[in-house]
């Protein structure tokens, strides 16, 4: 089985039967892949599409994509001289259902556009039951436009549909991060026609959590909230209020609960994809992302909802920009900046003359950047040296440079007083405290785990803060954790369908 590992940027394979897994290749980013005989393609965002052997080696670009552009999913067919993909040509949350579907000959470069408007595309050989009836028909194009899978019968011989689509499976999970997952559908289809496919409403993304506070000590107290599927909590700076994300996969938004007052949630935004809300450091303002006008802008509004939201960054095409950390005086905002599937830490101020400048830029994945309480120090995650782990700098940067995780750290957040800094050690897949001491430079405490089980730890978004006191963190728990079992989570579960093909060929017959 052949897997991509975010920790290291690595492409790895591992016996079916277990054993030690083997180092294929690195990939900056990693959009889909297939395996074909003793090829593995993979789609990565800076490159375009790359192929390397299943024995490991240097990968090798089979398409290169143009600035802006995103390529997701691929799939060699016919021996490896066909390349099937999806192709996105403009950024936005429905980016994916908008792209298009190509199968491209690898030798000449030339072009087929199959379908206009969807992506994860499959090319099944539904024929090969019958040697006539796979030269007169090919095959099956399975790919999926929002929650629904469709499919419609295609000639590998002429490279073209032959018939209308039709939905074939409805309620299929899909990515809800389109700048760090590509176009992917939670589904798959083994060569004896077992479709395999999460359905929607059930993926970790999407399925309802509560919100929560953790006592260092592991004690839960779950917030009198409904479930929703929360997303990127953070408390205000006196710790009175509560901005918090929701995000099921199509709307996402903002939301602000009054933690003295309790009640219900008070939706902030209105229009566009709406996420990864900050509070700015006086309390009065909400900073986030935003696409509601064309691009993945920065954004600030007054946390009462008093007034319109405004704009405070203009990413070029192809660029998002994600709010992360606001110095102590409110002057400099740290952002990631994502651009071709590569992420960046940049910085920018609230002077409209400036321009944003490049902290921790590489060709490695660095981000979850956090300023220190004094405004000398940022943390943030990087992958540059293979795993990804936590480091602070000074800021503005000397050169200095100090490792505080071993093993896999991300996420971090420092304490209020400035003497400790939290981050979630994958390793452990825990919560993780240590000392920080300014002694002529930094000096580190070991590493203490916490005993807060159960919290939700997505990927793309630090999950948790710190409560003003440095005593408790807000998280994120199943939904499970509201009758009271804060490790029990919410259930997943995975549809297999045998004999998919003739179920396949009966929805969508060749005319």
């Amino acid at each position: 089985m052949g897997f991509f590992s975010f920790a290291d940027s690595l492409l790895r394979k591992i016996a079916i039967g277990g054993g030690s897994p083997l180092t294929l290749c690195k990939a900056d980013s990693f959009w889909g892949a297939s395996w074909d005989a003793d090829t593995i393609v993979f789609a990565s965002g800076t490159h375009g599409i790359m192929r390397v052997s299943a024995n490991g080696g240097e990968p090798e670009v089979v398409l290169k994509i143009n600035p802006g552009e995103a390529a997701d999913g691929p799939q060699m067919l016919d021996g490896g001289r066909l390349l099937l993909f999806a192709l996105a040509t403009e950024a936005g949350a429905e980016r994916w259902d908008r792209s298009q579907i190509i199968v491209q000959s690898v030798a000449s470069g030339e072009r087929h556009v199959l379908v206009r408007g969807g992506s994860a595309a499959r090319y099944l050989p539904t024929g090969l039951g019958s040697p006539a009836r796979a030269e007169r028909n090919g095959g099956h194009l399975v790919y999926a436009v929002g929650s629904s899978l469709f499919a419609t019968p295609f000639d590998l011989t002429r490279l073209e549909a032959r018939g209308t689509p039709v939905p074939i499976i409805e309620q299929v999970a899909r990515s809800t991060n389109s700048a760090l997952r590509g176009g992917v559908a939670h589904y798959d289809v083994s060569a004896t026609a077992m479709l395999a496919y999460v359905p929607a409403g059930l993926s970790g993304f999407s399925q309802p959590k509560a919100l929560a506070f953790a006592g260092r000590d592991g004690t839960i107290r779950t917030l009198a909230l409904p479930a929703r599927p929360y997303i990127h909590p953070r408390l205000s700076p006196d710790g009175r209020q509560l901005v918090v994300g929701t995000d099921d996969g199509r709307e996402a938004n903002v939301f602000v609960y009054d933690l003295k007052a309790g009640g219900s949630l008070r939706r902030l935004t209105f229009g566009g994809r709406n996420m990864f809300p900050i509070w700015t450091r006086d309390g009065r303002f909400i900073t986030f992302q935003s696409d509601r006008e064309g691009d993945s802008a920065i954004f600030r509004q007054p946390a009462s909802g008093s007034g319109p939201a405004e704009r405070l960054t203009k990413p070029d095409a192809g660029v998002g920009h994600e709010p992360e950390s606001w110095s102590p005086d409110g002057k400099t905002l740290s952002m990631n900046v994502i651009r071709s599937g590569n992420q960046s830490v940049w910085t920018t101020t609230t002077d409209s003359a400036a321009k944003p400048t490049a902290f921790a830029d590489t060709v490695a994945v660095e981000k979850h950047s956090s300023f220190s309480p004094d405004g000398r120090w940022l943390a943030f995650m990087s992958t540059n040296e293979g795993n990804s782990e936590v480091f602070i700098l000074p800021f503005p940067s000397t050169g200095a440079k100090y490792q505080i995780s071993t093993g896999g750290g991300r996420t971090p957040a420092w304490a209020p007083d400035g003497k400790q800094l939290f981050f979630h050690s994958i390793v452990l897949n825990r919560f993780v405290v240590v000392d920080i001491r300014e002694e002529q430079g930094l000096t580190l405490g070991t590493p203490v785990p916490l005993p807060i089980d159960g919290a939700i730890h997505p990927l793309a978004q630090r999950n948790y803060d710190v409560t003003p006191d440095g005593k408790q963190l807000i998280v994120v728990l199943p939904a499970g954790a509201a009758q009271g079992d804060p490790s029990r989570r919410a259930a997943e579960q995975i549809n297999v369908i045998l004999n998919w093909f003739e179920e396949l060929k009966a929805r969508a017959p060749v005319k």
